[in-house]
């Protein structure tokens, strides 16, 4: 659960800065129009138009150029900004020891930046971003010795050599890498890691992650949030982080609940050029369900996700009663597993879009999916009422 007091002192912060919390999506978006000159609004709406074809969100910071068109742009998401920036600055805030540096990746409207700044004068704080127009805005709009802002396109460069390393990373929603839906996710329940899908997503954050340690200190703390849509993607981006040096301590490790979405919050901690070895599936299981329930395991008719792999698991020696795989949209497979065992009867699909569910079922429902093809399977048994 939040801080509420920090949550409340925080958003009195932005609200002073100029971000509101009381319009909607289109309203915020009005509020852009009103101050960004016409061409350039032209401009933004066409990088919105190209995100929703999948291309990356930089294209649509590049079109703006102060705070203020910046805090229009955030305040279409303003209860997620604050959500998000909450849970990690309270997470950061045992590691702001007097002295400490912090650099904040993706700092956007430089805002959380200044506000670490302003509220812990015995640190160092940078703000950076990838996009530099609203940085040289906000450069202008404070009086902070302890505060820097720095342009710096992580993915593919270093920053100026006159830098202190930081101490702590403090991230929220700093890494934006396009997914590419082509790939395939595994369908074996045992090995997630087993397929292109995987090895892309690992290699996906492997830039920015070798540069972010450049700028670290041996045993740096990173707390970040990113949009990660399911197991598959928080998999990846957990042995990425372990091949660049970077502990993650799931016990520390979170999801932030905002706007209907379940945004992973990791805490990880360099580890001075010593090898991390990857984390066995397993506990990478019981974290990620146990985010969501008390424990692992069976204990309803129907579960998803890691969850479904742990029942799986948990139902012991399986004898099969039936297995088949069909081609779908884009050339994706779905394998659909109907087994038995002293637990439980079960059908288990797993699609690699990345689909997994695993529901409980009865004798009779056995024989009938016996009869049937894998499309009315799915239909009937796994997404069925």
């Amino acid at each position: 659960m939040l801080d509420s007091g920090l949550k409340a002192k925080l958003q009195s912060f932005f609200e002073a800065q100029g971000i509101r919390f009381d319009l909607d999506q289109e309203e915020a978006e009005s509020e852009l129009r009103k101050i960004m000159p016409a061409s350039r609004f032209h401009k933004y709406l066409k990088a919105v138009s190209s995100r929703c074809e999948g291309r990356p969100p930089t294209e649509i910071y590049r079109t703006i150029t102060t705070r203020s068109e910046a805090n229009a742009l955030i305040m279409q998401q303003a209860k997620v900004y604050l959500d998000t920036n909450t849970a990690v600055v309270e997470k950061v805030r045992p590691y702001l020891n007097p002295g400490a540096t912090v650099w904040e990746m993706g700092c956007m409207n430089g805002l959380c930046a200044e506000w670490l700044a302003e509220n812990n004068p015995e640190i160092h704080v940078y703000g950076t971003d990838r996009v530099g127009q609203v940085l040289r805005d906000v450069n202008n709009k404070h009086a902070l010795d302890n505060l820097e802002y720095l342009t710096w396109d992580y993915s593919t460069s270093m920053p100026r050599s006159n830098y202190r390393k930081a101490d702590v990373i403090y991230s929220v929603l700093g890494i934006s890498q396009s997914i590419d839906e082509s790939l395939h996710c595994s369908t074996n329940p045992s090995n997630l890691r087993g397929s292109e899908y995987y090895f892309v997503d690992v290699q996906r954050y492997s830039s920015i992650l070798a540069r972010w340690g450049r700028v670290s200190n041996p045993e740096t703390i990173m707390v970040i949030i990113l949009r990660l849509p399911s197991h598959n993607e928080k998999l990846a981006f957990i042995d990425a982080l372990s091949r660049y040096g970077w502990h993650v301590d799931l016990q520390e490790s979170t999801h932030v609940y905002t706007d209907e979405q379940w945004m992973p919050l990791f805490v990880a901690r360099k580890t001075g050029g010593h090898v991390v070895p990857i984390r066995p599936l397993e506990e990478f299981l019981i974290w990620h369900t146990e985010q969501w329930e008390n424990g692992p395991g069976l204990v309803s008719d129907s579960c998803e996700g890691t969850k479904a792999v742990l029942a799986l698991q948990a139902l012991g020696k399986r004898e099969i009663v039936y297995r088949a795989s069909e081609i779908y949209s884009d050339g994706h497979i779905m394998h659909v597993e109907i087994g038995k065992s002293s637990a439980a009867n079960y059908v288990l699909g797993i699609a690699t879009t990345g689909y997994l569910k695993l529901t409980k079922i009865s004798d009779c429902i056995i024989a009938q999916c016996a009869e049937m093809n894998v499309k009315d399977i799915v239909s009937l048994v796994l997404e069925g009422p």
